[in-house]
């Protein structure tokens, strides 16, 4: 069966390691010892570290909130983490250290960045911010030193950068400032300047060119509408003096009559009178009630000069020219005459003016739309340099802010959780496991080595072997038969091969029991 083949195999091939067993004890022997001696000579190495929190959480961010310039400070750690061992970064720390000082060729300075980039580690836990710094070096004194020149780097990188950033924001933003200074002055000199050569021509506050032009048209219609009024009114007053009625209100003074007839009727004509004269301030002589009214003193004048000729036996006549100077009716009349005159001459002359303005504004349609386009372009470029001029103003309050705040609160701080420190036993190379490495590989290849010989000077174990590889038939086989003194030396082989590992497995043992009770032995004996 093919099982039972592979374990012949495996027999075969141990007894053939067997056979060269001296060669494994022996390369074991000389493996460990020379592995022993090369550990022991190897320098131990001690790792300085250190751990820092970096603390971004601030009390006045939540306040700050919308008034200063939001700054993200996880992802300036995040940033700080992947540039501190840049290669400038190295250099400081080289030259913080003292480690170039035995540099004297670019060439060795290379090699010195190259193993401290390898050496120098920066390891963190992600959301917490705790960072550990470690250093390994033959030097503790030298390790510690190295840790905490990375260490003031770390903690110095963020305040240098924070303040060189906000500084230079700071100096971009002043240089904005002064450039939009300058041109808001040269906006307001342009203003300035087309103002004063288009002076009278600008749009005022009321609208633009066509909203002055209709307004100072409708503004002559109603002045036009206006004369046209008092016109009527100046004619209406000259017909009462000139007209129809030349003697309405101006008949001679009536008598006193002490006759109660006489006196209803006088005060009746007088409660008219002054209702026409009401009615007049506000409409024509043709209002039907003015005639009416006027109707209605005729007739009450008629039967007075009845009912008086009656009682004195006298007839009435029209008032002298005497008579109706001295008329108050005719007075008020003459006065209302003359003042509708001045208003008439008044209106005229708004009327004329208004006339005259409109006439400017139409003659002026073809300038002055021009005029108010290159007034609306200078005040939208004085607007937009003004809108700029003042985001910029509230850019630089928020950022002097967030300076201040940053300043006052260190936006993100450092705090030193273990200090750099360097334990007193190496932290490398690990000694017992390399020892216990050293005696397997050795013991491994001695078998290995073993295993090669006895492949090379191959033997058949048994006639089963050599009838599979001759292909013929073994008839058989002849065994051996040790005399006495064979079998003597025989087992005297045996028991120095058993006592050669017992020495080995000792030796091993007493190397690591002496590096376990006392820090490497085996480098103080032999060097």
């Amino acid at each position: 069966p093919p099982m039972q083949e592979i374990i012949a195999q495996l027999g075969a091939y141990l007894r053939g390691i067997w056979r060269h067993r001296w060669t494994v004890i022996a390369i074991a022997l000389i493996g460990s010892l020379s592995g022993w001696a090369v550990i022991a000579r190897l320098p131990d190495q001690y790792e300085a570290t250190a751990r820092v929190f970096v603390d971004t959480q601030s009390v006045l961010k939540p306040l700050l909130s919308g008034l200063a310039v939001d700054t993200n400070p996880q992802r300036k750690v995040y940033l700080i983490t992947r540039t501190l061992l840049s290669r400038p970064n190295l250099e400081k720390i080289a030259r913080m250290s003292d480690l170039d000082i035995n540099v004297t060729t670019p060439e060795s300075m290379e090699t010195l960045l190259d193993d401290l980039s390898e050496s120098v580690k920066l390891a963190g836990t992600g959301r917490e911010n705790l960072y550990t710094l470690s250093f390994t070096d033959s030097d503790p004194r030298q390790a510690k030193l190295v840790v905490q020149s990375l260490l003031t780097l770390f903690v110095e990188s963020n305040l240098g950068e924070s303040r060189e950033d906000t500084d230079n924001a700071q100096r971009f933003i002043d240089q904005e400032i002064k450039e939009y200074e300058r041109r808001l002055v040269e906006a307001e000199e342009r203003q300035k300047e087309f103002k004063r050569k288009n002076f009278g021509m600008l749009p005022s506050q009321g609208g633009g060119f066509y909203q002055r032009l209709g307004q100072a048209r409708g503004q002559l219609e109603d002045a036009k509408l206006d004369l046209k009024i008092s016109q009527d009114m100046v004619a209406e007053v000259q017909r009462q003096l000139d007209g129809e009625e030349p003697v309405f209100g101006l008949a001679r003074p009536r008598a006193k009559v002490n006759d109660p007839r006489v006196q209803r009727l006088d005060s009746r004509i007088e409660a008219l009178e002054n209702r026409i004269d009401e009615m007049l301030l506000r409409y024509t002589e043709e209002y039907p009630d003015i005639v009416a009214a006027r109707e209605t003193i005729k007739t009450l004048e008629g039967e007075r000069e009845k009912l008086v000729a009656e009682i004195t036996g006298t007839g009435g006549a029209l008032p002298s020219a005497e008579e109706l100077d001295n008329n108050p009716v005719y007075q008020q009349l003459r006065i209302s005459f003359a003042n509708a005159q001045a208003e008439v001459a008044a209106k005229r002359a708004r009327v004329e003016e208004l006339e005259r303005r409109a006439d400017e504004l139409a003659q002026l349609v073809n300038d002055l739309p021009q005029i108010e386009a290159e007034l609306t372009q200078l005040d939208r470029d004085y607007e937009l340099n003004k809108r700029n001029y003042d985001a910029l103003l509230a850019r630089r309050e928020s950022a002097r802010l967030a300076e201040k705040a940053e300043t006052t609160t260190d936006g993100i701080r450092f705090r030193v959780i273990d200090p750099p420190r360097v334990p007193l036993d190496p932290s490398a190379p690990n000694r017992l496991l390399l020892l216990s490495a050293t005696f397997v590989a050795s013991v491994a290849f001695g078998v290995l080595l073993a295993f090669v010989r006895s492949q090379i000077r191959a033997v058949f174990d048994n006639r089963r072997e050599l009838e599979k590889i001759a292909g013929i038939p073994v008839l058989g086989d002849v065994t051996v038969v040790w005399t006495r003194p064979q079998r003597a030396r025989r087992r005297l082989a045996s028991w120095a091969y058993a006592a050669s590992w017992a020495m080995l497995l000792i030796l091993y043992g007493g190397v690591m029991a002496l590096h376990v009770m006392y820090p490497n032995p085996l480098k103080n004996l032999i060097g």
